[in-house]
C-alpha cells in the first residue's frame, strides 16, 4: 500500500515504506528562468566573467549556461577560443564535469579504479573513481567503464540526478532511464534542451543540463529505520534540517545573488576592481553562512541592502551592468571579503537601445501624467511616433556620471533632455554619435534608468606600449598602465580584454574617460574597433537626415561636416557605423585594376560597354560602364560602340601572351556609382623601371622606393588567363624583374606591373589540401584531366579545381601530373572557370600498394618537393616548411608548443628542429578517422586532435617564423 505522510502542508519530505517512495504533491519550482526572461539583455550584454567563445553567439540558447559554467571552471572551452557546442563529450569527460560541479578536487591525482579499462594513469581515473565511490556511476556491467565512449543524453541525466541525491525518487518512478528523465523534467533540469534520446549528448546539451542543475536543491536522507525520510534542502523552515539550503553551488562555496549594480570605479569612489551591489535579502541563494552574511548587513525598511564586492581579475566590463537587473556569483576569498566571479543578466530586466536619429521629441511629466517620455519612430519608414515611458524617479547617467538637474527647478529628465539637444537650435542633435540605453528592471513597463554614452573617436598612428601612449590622428592618448589607482579597461569590438600590443596603425579607437581627459584621469574605457573604415566615393547625400552613401552603402555622419557628392577617400566609422573622420589623402586613386578585356555588349535589351578587370584584391570581375563617364577629369560618351578610349582595351590577351609594351596602359583606377556601374576611370602615371632589375627586399626598392601596401600585378606569364594581383611580399629578394611602377598623387609608388621575371603562381597564397582526386575526360574524351576537390584558407567548404595533363593548359611547376594525389599540398593559379594554368605540389603522401592485403593505402611519410619549396620560400629562414612527427604537446602563453622530430626545409636546404609553436590563427587541417573512413577536419588545431607521443606525422608552413598552415594526421596509418 502506498502511503503519503505530510508533516506540514509545505514540507518537502519523501517517505520510504515497503521499499516504495512517495513525494509531496507540491512540486518545487526551479529558482531560475533566466534564458526565457532575459534574452534581450543577454544579446546585448552577454555574461561577464569569462572570455566569450567564437562559436557560441550571445543569441544562442546555451550562451548563459556555457558562460556560467566556464566562469565556475566546471566546463570550459578549447585553447583556440572555441567551445564546440555540437561536439561530442565522452563519459570520462562528463565525469570530470560532474566532479567539478560537486566541488571535488580539481587537481586530480592518479587513482586506482574498479574498472578494467580505467588504469590509475588514465587522465580521468580520479574523477571516475570518485563518482563510483559516491555510487553516481556504476560502469557498463561487465567490469568496464568505456571512458572514451560518448556519454548519452540519458546517462548524463542519470549522473546529475544521482549527484543531486534524487536516485530514490527516480527508482520509484521507473528506474533507468524513465525515472531519471521524469525527475529531471520535474525539477526543470531539461528546460531549454532539445536532445535525442539514446543518442550521444553534445557539449552544448550537457552544458545546459549541468547549468540547470546548479540551482536545484539537493535531496538528503534525514531519517533511517523502518520509515526512511528524505528532505529537499531548499531552505524551508520545516523538517529535520530546518532552513538548510544546499545546491551544487553551495557545494562550490558559491552564492548566487540577484540585484542591481549601483556603482563602479567609473561613477563612484570605488577602486578599479570593486563594485557596489544592491539586493534584497530574499534574493540571496546560499547556505547558512551566506544567510549569516546577509543578516549582518544593514537593510532598509524594504529589506534592501548595498554591499561592495571585489571583482575577479578577468572581469573587465562590469560597468556595462550599471543599474541593470543582474545576477552575481560570489565566492568568499577571506573573512568578510567576497569576490564576484561572474555577472550575468537578471531574471526580470530588459533593455532597449535607441539612437538619436530615432528620437522625434520628449515629454516632461505634467499634471496627471506621472512619467516622462521619449517619442521615437519604431522604424525608418514610420510616420507616427511611439512612446517610451520613463519612471519619474528614474536615474540618468552620461558617460557613467550621474545626471542631475542644474537647480531645484530642473529635473534629472530635463537635464538629460538638454544633453541630447542642440544648444543653439534646441532640436534633437543629429551630427553626433550617442548611444542611449533604456533599462527596465521591475516589469512595470516604466523604464528605471537611462544610460547615455558618447565616445570620443580617433585613428591610431603609432603605439608606444612601453610609455603607454597611443598617437592618434587627432591627438595623443595616454594609458595609465602602472597606476593601480587608475581603472583602465581596454577591450576589442567583441568586448574581449586586450593590451596595447593589440593596437595597430589605422585601427579606430573609441574611448570614454573621467571628464573626457586623455591623461591624468581616474578611469578610462578604451575600445579598439580595428579597421573600421570604408574607402570609396560619396555617391549620394541626404543633408536633411545626415546621411551619405559610399559605394552604394548608407552611412550616418557624426562630428564632421557633411561630405559633398564625389568626395573620395577613406571614411572612418564609429561603433554605430557613422562617419566621424574622412581622410581625403587616401582617395580611391589607389583603387587599381588591370583591364583584361573590353567589349560592347549588345546582346541584351540594353547596349553598354563592359570591362573585365583584375582588381587589386585579385578578383576577376566584369563591370558595366555608364553611358557617360569621367576619364581623367573629362567627360566621355560611352553610349555607342564608337568609344575610342574603351575600344583600346578591347584586345584580349592572345595565345602568345599579353602585348607587354602596352601593359602599363591597361592599369587604371576606377569608381563605381550606386548601381555598381563604372562612372569614372583614371589612367596612371607609370614609369618603366627597366629590364632585369634586381629587387632589394631590405630597402623595398624595385627601380624606386615602393610603398608598404603597394599592389603587384603579375602579368608576366606566357599563358592566357595566367595573371594575378598580390602584395609586395610576393617579390623575391635579389630576383630580377622587368616592368613598371606607378606613382600616385602623393608621390608614393604604390603599384607595380611585372611583365617579365614574375612567377606563374602567387606564392603568398594559403596552401590547398587535396581531399580527393578523380580522373575525367575533356574535349569529348580527347584530353585527360583530374578533378581535384580541396580545402584552403581554413574554409570548411570543398572547392573544385581542374588540372589538365597537357602542359599548354596546366603547367606543372617543379612537379609532375602524377604528383596530384589525395593528401597532397599544392599551390596553383587558375582561370575563372576553375581550370588550373599552373600547379606546384609541395608535398604528398604516396599511395602504396600492399601486395598481401591487395589494397592501396596512404604512406605515413610526406614526400617533400624540395624544388617547389625552393621556389616558394625566400632567402629568409623564417619562411619555410617543416615536416616530421609529433612527440609531445605543451601549452605555452603563445599557443601550443609542439615538440617534434622534424626537418625544416628552406630555399637553401634543410635542418633538423625539435619544436614548433602553433597559434590559434593558423590554417589547420587534420586527417581523422570517422567510422572507419578518413576525413579532413578543417580548422581549430588543438592538442586533442592528436595524441602526444604517438608519432603522428605533420607538415607545416612557416611565414615569418609563424605557422601559417598545418596539416596533421591523427589517424593511425600503415607503415610503408
Amino acid at each position: 500500500m502506498n502511503e503519503m505522510r505530510l508533516n506540514h502542508e509545505k514540507t518537502y519530505h519523501l517517505i520510504q515504506k515497503n521499499n516504495l517512495l512517495r513525494e509531496d504533491l507540491r512540486i518545487m519550482k526551479n529558482l531560475k528562468k533566466v534564458l526565457a526572461l532575459v534574452v534581450a539583455m543577454t544579446m546585448m550584454l552577454g555574461t561577464v566573467g569569462f572570455a566569450a567563445y567564437t562559436d557560441v553567439d550571445a543569441e544562442a540558447d546555451i550562451y548563459t549556461a556555457v558562460s556560467t559554467l566556464s566562469s565556475l571552471n566546471i566546463l570550459t572551452g578549447y585553447d583556440d577560443g572555441s567551445f564546440k557546442p555540437e561536439g561530442d563529450i565522452t563519459r570520462a569527460e562528463f565525469c570530470a564535469v560532474v566532479c567539478r560541479a560537486l566541488g571535488f578536487n580539481q587537481e586530480a591525482a592518479p587513482t586506482a579504479t574498479a574498472f578494467s579499462d580505467v588504469p590509475a594513469e588514465h587522465w580521468a581515473s580520479y574523477y571516475i573513481s570518485t563518482l563510483a565511490d559516491q555510487n553516481i556511476v556504476n560502469g557498463m556491467g561487465d567490469g568496464t567503464f568505456a571512458p572514451d565512449a560518448n556519454v548519452t543524453y540519458e546517462q548524463a541525466i542519470k549522473m546529475l540526478v544521482v549527484a543531486l541525491g534524487f536516485e530514490p525518487m527516480a527508482a520509484q518512478k521507473g528506474g533507468y532511464p524513465t525515472g531519471y528523465l521524469v525527475v529531471a523534467n520535474t525539477y526543470e533540469m531539461t528546460e531549454g534542451i532539445k536532445a535525442v534520446q539514446n543518442a550521444p549528448a553534445t557539449r552544448g546539451v550537457v552544458a545546459q543540463l549541468t547549468y540547470n542543475a546548479l540551482d536545484v536543491p539537493v535531496m538528503e536522507q534525514v531519517s533511517y529505520g523502518t520509515e526512511n525520510v528524505w528532505q529537499i534542502l531548499d531552505g524551508s523552515s520545516y523538517g529535520t534540517k530546518e532552513s538548510e539550503y544546499k545546491t551544487l553551488l553551495t557545494k562550490l562555496d558559491v552564492a548566487k545573488i540577484e540585484g542591481v549594480l549601483t556603482a563602479t570605479a567609473q561613477n563612484g569612489s570605488l577602486k578599479n576592481n570593486e563594485i557596489s551591489y544592491k539586493f534584497h535579502e530574499d534574493r540571496v541563494y546560499g547556505d547558512k553562512n551566506w544567510k549569516t552574511f546577509i543578516s549582518a548587513q544593514e537593510a532598509d525598511e524594504y529589506g534592501y541592502t548595498t554591499r561592495d564586492f571585489t571583482l575577479a581579475d578577468y572581469i573587465v566590463d562590469a560597468a556595462d551592468y550599471l543599474q541593470l537587473s543582474s545576477i552575481v556569483y560570489l565566492r568568499e576569498i577571506s573573512r568578510g571579503k567576497y569576490e564576484v566571479i561572474a555577472i550575468m543578466p537578471g531574471e526580470t530586466g530588459s533593455t532597449v537601445e535607441i539612437g538619436l536619429e530615432d528620437i522625434d521629441d520628449t515629454e516632461v511629466a505634467a499634471g496627471a501624467v506621472v512619467y516622462d517620455a521619449i517619442l521615437y519612430y519604431p522604424s525608418a519608414s514610420s510616420t507616427k511616433t511611439s512612446k517610451y515611458k520613463i519612471d519619474a524617479t528614474a536615474d540618468y547617467y552620461y558617460n557613467y556620471s550621474v545626471v542631475v538637474g542644474a537647480d531645484d527647478e530642473e529635473t534629472a529628465f530635463e537635464a538629460f533632455d538638454a544633453i541630447i539637444r542642440d544648444e543653439d537650435t534646441a532640436a534633437i542633435k543629429s551630427n553626433v554619435d550617442m548611444e542611449i540605453t533604456l533599462v527596465e528592471n521591475d516589469g512595470d513597463s516604466y523604464f528605471d534608468a537611462v544610460m547615455v554614452k558618447e565616445y570620443t573617436y580617433d585613428i591610431v598612428k603609432t603605439v608606444d606600449a612601453e610609455r603607454g601612449v597611443i598617437e592618434g590622428k587627432n591627438d595623443d592618448l595616454t594609458i595609465e598602465l602602472d597606476d593601480e589607482d587608475v581603472a583602465v579597461v581596454m577591450v576589442d569590438a567583441n568586448g574581449e580584454e586586450i593590451t596595447l600590443d593589440d593596437f595597430a596603425e589605422e585601427d579606430v579607437i573609441a574611448y570614454i574617460s573621467e571628464g573626457g581627459q586623455r591623461k591624468n584621469y581616474d578611469w578610462i574605457e578604451v575600445i579598439n574597433l580595428g579597421e573600421s573604415s570604408v574607402t570609396g566615393a560619396v555617391d549620394e547625400t541626404d543633408a536633411a537626415n545626415g546621411v551619405i552613401y559610399v559605394n552604394a552603402t548608407e552611412y550616418g555622419v557624426a562630428g564632421v561636416e557633411m561630405p559633398q557628392l564625389g568626395d573620395e577617400g577613406t571614411f572612418y566609422l564609429t561603433k554605430t557605423g557613422k562617419v566621424f573622420f574622412i581622410d581625403t589623402t587616401a582617395s580611391v586613386s589607389g583603387n587599381y585594376a588591370y583591364v583584361l578585356n573590353a567589349a560592347f555588349n549588345d546582346a541584351d535589351f540594353t547596349e553598354a560597354w563592359q570591362l573585365k578587370l583584375l582588381t587589386k584584391d585579385n578578383e576577376v570581375v566584369i563591370y558595366t560602364v555608364r553611358d557617360t563617364i569621367e576619364v581623367d577629369d573629362e567627360e566621355v560618351s560611352a553610349k555607342t560602340e564608337d568609344c575610342d578610349f574603351l575600344a583600346a582595351f578591347e584586345a584580349d590577351v592572345d595565345e602568345d601572351g599579353a602585348d607587354l609594351d602596352k601593359s602599363a596602359d591597361r592599369v587604371i583606377t576606377f569608381k563605381l556609382d550606386s548601381k555598381n556601374k563604372i562612372r569614372e576611370i583614371n589612367t596612371v602615371n607609370a614609369s618603366y623601371f627597366g629590364a632585369d632589375k634586381e629587387y632589394s627586399a631590405d630597402a623595398q626598392v624595385l627601380g624606386a622606393d615602393l610603398a608598404d601596401k603597394a599592389v603587384i600585378f603579375n602579368i608576366s606569364a606566357v599563358k592566357a588567363d595566367n595573371y594575378f594581383a598580390t602584395d609586395i611580399s610576393a617579390l623575391v629578394d635579389e630576383a630580377k624583374y622587368t616592368g613598371y611602377y606607378v606613382t600616385n598623387a602623393n608621390d608614393d609608388n604604390d603599384c607595380v606591373i611585372i611583365t617579365e621575371g614574375g612567377s606563374l603562381i602567387d606564392y603568398t597564397q594559403d596552401i590547398a589540401v587535396i581531399a580527393s582526386v578523380t580522373d575525367i575526360k575533356l574535349d569529348e574524351g580527347a584530353t585527360d584531366a583530374k578533378k581535384v576537390r580541396y580545402y584552403t584558407s581554413e574554409e570548411d567548404e570543398l572547392k573544385t579545381l581542374t588540372i589538365v595533363e597537357e602542359d599548354d593548359v596546366t603547367e606543372m611547376v617543379a612537379s609532375s601530373y602524377n604528383d596530384i594525389t589525395e593528401g597532397a599540398l599544392i599551390m596553383f593559379a587558375a582561370d575563372a572557370e576553375g581550370v588550373a594554368s599552373a600547379v606546384t605540389v609541395i608535398a604528398n603522401r604516396a599511395l602504396v600498394y600492399d601486395e598481401e592485403e591487395e589494397e592501396y593505402y596512404l604512406s605515413d611519410v610526406y614526400e617533400v618537393n624540395e624544388a617547389a619549396i625552393a621556389q616558394i620560400c625566400d632567402d629568409d629562414d623564417d619562411n619555410a616548411f617543416v615536416v616530421g612527427t609529433i612527440d609531445d604537446i605543451k601549452t605555452v602563453s603563445a599557443g601550443k608548443k609542439v615538440e617534434t622530430t622534424a626537418t625544416k626545409y628552406t630555399k637553401d636546404g634543410e635542418e633538423e628542429i625539435d619544436f614548433i609553436t602553433i597559434k590559434g590563427a593558423a590554417n589547420a587541417y587534420t586527417y581523422q578517422n570517422r567510422n572507419g573512413k578518413t576525413v579532413i577536419h578543417v580548422g581549430d588545431w588543438r592538442a586533442n586532435n592528436v595524441e602526444a607521443g604517438e608519432g603522428y606525422i605533420f607538415i607545416a608552413r612557416l611565414l615569418n617564423n609563424t605557422v601559417n598552415d598545418i596539416v596533421t594526421n591523427s589517424v593511425v596509418v600503415n607503415e610503408a
